[in-house]
């Protein structure tokens, strides 16, 4: 006797109720995209607005504007700059009163709270001078501008 093979079953509710979980999730997935694409082309129009508005400050001679109940004002980012590269900067610290903060790397944090401690009493346009002897020909300053905002 030779055994006869089932019908194929309906679909059961459980497959029904994948299904419709696979579909959801290709649905969220294409709404993530388009959220994304539209995130990032916000973020590009926010950049050149940032650029427009940090060219108006300057040109105002104004710090910061009073906007709708809420504060733009220019903000400074101070960063170090290996002249040089991180191998040369290391070895500069490890020879210097600052042999402290190093490590086998430098902590990038540590070291730009250093270089804004350099600057702290340094007047403008001798910012280059805060900085050490011992370290001037590894270690520059940079300083990035962007707009806050405050509520």
């Amino acid at each position: 006797m030779t055994a006869v093979p089932a019908p194929p079953a309906a679909p059961s509710a459980t497959l029904a109720a994948a299904q419709q979980r696979w579909r959801d999730l290709l649905a969220m997935n294409d709404d993530i995209r388009r959220i994304e694409r539209d995130l990032k082309a916000l973020k590009e129009a926010r950049a050149e607005l940032d650029a427009q508005i940090r060219d108006d400050l300057v040109e105002m001679g104004a710090d910061s504007v009073r906007v709708d109940g809420r504060t733009l004002y220019l903000r400074t980012d101070t960063f170090s700059v290996h002249l040089i590269d991180e191998a040369a900067t290391i070895d500069a610290l490890k020879r210097s009163d600052h042999a402290d903060i190093v490590r086998e790397t430098v902590n990038g944090n540590t070291l730009h709270a250093l270089v804004r401690e350099f600057l702290r009493d340094a007047e403008p346009g001798q910012e280059d001078e805060a900085i050490p002897e011992e370290l001037r020909d590894v270690l520059g300053i940079h300083q990035r501008f962007t707009i806050g905002i405050r509520s």
